[in-house]
């Protein structure tokens, strides 16, 4: 190959580069409309299952349910059975035979 084809090659390998960059660089910005579409749904669909009564903010009345003694003895025995269930972990790492570790080297 002579000079001059090899110039032309080195053109035409620049110019299909730069005809990819810029396709890739107007496909990235091209507009989702899909994503826009479902921006947020599956975070609302998560929080609107999750909510057990939605027109609770609209009753004023007082909320009714356990007295204080009631209350404390449910507290209590939470408070207790996690108390049970706390163990101390011990981990052990065994790294074998190795002499000389923490003695005195004598000179």
């Amino acid at each position: 190959m002579s000079n001059k084809e090899k110039e032309m090659s080195n053109k035409g390998t620049v110019i299909l580069a730069a005809i990819i960059m810029i396709s890739i660089l107007l496909y990235g910005c091209s507009n989702h409309s899909m994503l826009s579409k479902k921006w947020g749904s599956s975070y609302e669909l998560a929080k609107n299952g999750q909510i057990a009564n939605p027109d609770a903010s609209k009753n004023m009345e007082p909320v009714e349910g356990f007295d204080g003694k009631t209350a404390m003895k449910a507290l209590d025995g939470y408070q207790q059975g996690c108390e049970k269930q706390k163990k101390e972990t011990t981990y052990n790492l065994r790294l074998g035979n190795i002499d000389g570790i923490g003695k005195k080297k004598n000179k």
